[in-house]
């Protein structure tokens, strides 16, 4: 894992738009797999990043809720948390590898995606049917995402208040969430099912940005109300109403970070253009 991640940096040294950066890789599946979901590898021709199975039973999502946070070190919990016993054990010797380059979190998603990954499908169902139950798995949730971080910050504490996050962005405030699964949500079910969660996550860790893949425009507005939030990352602007999007967050000083160049010359020419507030890839 260590030689892999810095090989990226060895690359980063050449460009000069690129962080060094790196971190344990362990794909999306990371702290779903603390409460037990069975870690699902594809074959290695593909080069895709391991995640993790969902229970789809309901029944299953009441007892974890129950047990309260897991241990830190089930599943890829472990092998997060000895990377980075090896990692700070490897970069030691070497006082400007430790100055310059930088161990950023690992993937643990959002407390919405991690509920999707846990639940499955019928999570979706159950906003309907049981939101009390729902609640309590994304409060359980956000209690062991701040458990698992603080963990992983004793071992690498701040720098400072930007922070990378990939080779390609980097972001004022502690973590980034992904909030993928917030697509298929109504605005009124964000609401009420995710914002609370990352508002705390949020607030926890001294700000940060979040990510979104898909549509996120129907709720967009509601995102940006959270305290604490200083970027958006998506990745596919085509599908969103850009207009909705920039009102949200440019022109309310939220930046967009690692975003469409396309998209960033078109939206130069809007009245107000995108004052300053679009981190553009060079590449894309």
């Amino acid at each position: 894992m260590l030689q892999a991640q810095l090989s990226g940096v060895i690359k980063a040294l050449s460009t000069r738009t690129q962080n060094l950066c790196i971190r344990a890789n362990y794909g999306t599946g990371i702290l779903s797999s603390l409460f037990g979901a069975e870690i699902f590898i594809m074959p290695r021709e593909t080069n895709t990043l391991p995640t993790t199975r969902s229970f789809n039973d309901t029944e299953t999502i009441r007892s974890l809720t129950e047990k309260g946070i897991p241990s830190l070190t089930n599943g890829l919990g472990k092998n997060v948390f000895e990377f980075g016993e090896f990692c700070a054990e490897a970069f030691e010797p070497y006082p400007l590898v430790k100055k310059y380059v930088e161990v950023y979190h690992p993937d643990t998603q959002g407390p919405l995606d991690i509920a999707e990954l846990l639940w499955g499908g019928e999570m979706f169902f159950a906003m309907y049917d049981e939101p009390e139950l729902v609640h309590n798995l994304l409060k359980l949730i956000q209690d062991t995402y701040i458990a698992f971080l603080e963990r992983w910050f004793e071992m690498f504490p701040s720098k400072g208040e930007v922070h990378c996050h990939w080779s390609s962005l980097r972001h004022r405030g502690h973590i980034l969430l992904r909030n993928d699964s917030a697509m298929n949500l109504s605005p009124q079910l964000y609401q009420e099912f995710s914002v609370p969660y990352e508002t705390a996550l949020l607030s926890h860790f001294n700000g940060g940005a979040v990510h979104f893949c898909g549509r996120g425009d129907h709720y967009i507005e509601s995102l940006c109300s959270i305290p604490n939030l200083t970027g958006i990352n998506m990745s596919q602007p085509h599908l969103n109403d850009m207009e909705t999007i920039y009102r949200c967050t440019i022109d309310k000083g939220i930046k967009l970070l690692a975003f469409s160049k396309e998209y960033a010359e078109k939206g130069m020419m809007r009245p107000g253009g995108l004052h300053h507030n679009a981190h553009c890839n060079r590449s894309k």
